[in-house]
């Protein structure tokens, strides 16, 4: 009897973002935290007065969503590269 190994098929590339693409949309995902910034923080006493919580509650809010945005940016800085070197690195970022 010989053994006879099936063809494996083969692997689909990785689709590739076009530049363009990509400097558009990390420019309006940078954007996104300022403007979220002036228009939560006027919401602030609307937001104490809807909710019935404390002005301190309502500000720790907006911290945890300025601390969510700095982590953000912190891990997600990491992965384009890696994703642009290929798979060789991405487990050195």
């Amino acid at each position: 009897m010989s053994s006879v190994t099936p063809a494996q098929p083969p692997k689909p590339e990785r689709p590739r973002v076009p530049h363009v693409l990509a400097a558009v949309a990390l420019s309006l995902l940078l954007g996104l935290q300022p403007v979220t910034t002036d228009v939560y923080l006027p919401a602030l006493p609307m937001l104490t007065r809807a909710l019935g919580a404390s002005m301190s509650a309502a500000q720790l809010t907006m911290s945890a969503l300025l601390l969510s945005f700095g982590l953000h940016r912190w891990s997600g800085a990491r992965w384009p590269t890696a994703w642009a070197a290929g798979p060789c690195c991405c487990g050195a970022c």
